[in-house]
């Protein structure tokens, strides 16, 4: 893994796609790619920073609130699906991620999948990762040619933005009710009720899978994977499974958690921490 510059990413794109589907297509006449950015950048960061003071809630919190109100704004409009869920939450955690100055982290498909060709031990704590090394936003950017080995349903995959969820903070009944209002974290609000219920130290990630689509340009697959500090590693992924068994994107949400939980090991393993810009 190496330092990405943001000139030279996949994210740079992505948020270019997302900027023109948040503005309409007459709003959009006239304007640059680079000012329809700086739109969409400016608006959604005022609503979170709105929400967030409204409701006295965390960053995370006001972000999901900002994108529960864009669902019901398109729902208002009568717009036939603008704009759908998922890329909602991925204009909502993009954001977010410049916000808060996040870090990129450039991925290898070969370095990729010698990663996953290397077992996750049970005996290491998703506690034991360093705080440090828990990033509160990163985009993992996948670059380079699959082997024949990556499954045709993942190759088109250009990254995944991993954002943090501040379980381990107060205020998680309003994490619960952002939670049940957005259709994209439904399926997982029985696990994070668990979750919020517990006395200890959690830790917990949404993950949004970005990948290019012949049709459409790009795609969003968000998925949601979290545990206790002190079940391991094992523990986490087989709890993804479980919450994910009915999903339909189910094959390339629990490749992602993965790939994120040994980005998040080899990091701690190696000492480094995720690059800042």
């Amino acid at each position: 893994m190496s330092e990405l510059k943001l000139d030279n990413s996949h994210l740079t794109d992505v948020r270019r796609h997302l900027a023109c589907l948040y503005l309409n297509e007459e709003d959009i006449k006239g304007y640059e790619p680079a000012e329809c950015v700086r739109i969409m950048m400016d608006e959604i960061s005022e609503g979170i920073v709105r929400s967030q003071k409204i409701r006295k809630s965390s960053l995370w919190e006001g972000a999901q609130q900002c994108a529960y109100d864009l669902i019901c704004y398109e729902k208002r409009c009568g717009y036939k699906q603008r704009i759908i869920p998922e890329e909602i939450a991925a204009m909502i955690d993009t954001v977010l991620h410049f916000q808060r100055g996040s870090g990129q982290l450039l991925l290898e498909w070969s370095l990729l999948e010698s990663l996953l060709s290397v077992p996750i031990y049970e005996n290491i704590a998703f506690g034991h990762i360093p705080e440090n090394h828990l990033p509160e936003s990163l985009w993992i950017e996948i670059s380079g040619e699959p082997s024949l080995q990556i499954p045709k349903w993942m190759n088109r995959t250009i990254g995944i933005l991993l954002t943090r969820v501040p379980l381990d903070r107060s205020g998680k009944s309003g994490i619960l009710r952002i939670a049940r209002n957005l259709p994209y974290w439904q399926y997982v609000v029985d696990m994070l009720e668990v979750l919020c219920q517990h006395q200890g130290r959690c830790i917990a990630y949404t993950a949004i899978v970005a990948q290019q689509n012949p049709c459409s340009g790009y795609r969003f697959i968000p998925t949601f994977f979290g545990h206790e500090e002190n079940g391991v590693l094992e523990d986490v992924l087989a709890l993804h499974r479980e919450i994910t068994e009915k999903r339909r994107q189910k094959d390339i949400e629990r490749l992602a958690a993965e790939i994120c939980l040994r980005v998040l090991l080899d990091l701690t393993q190696k000492g480094e921490q995720y690059v800042k810009h």
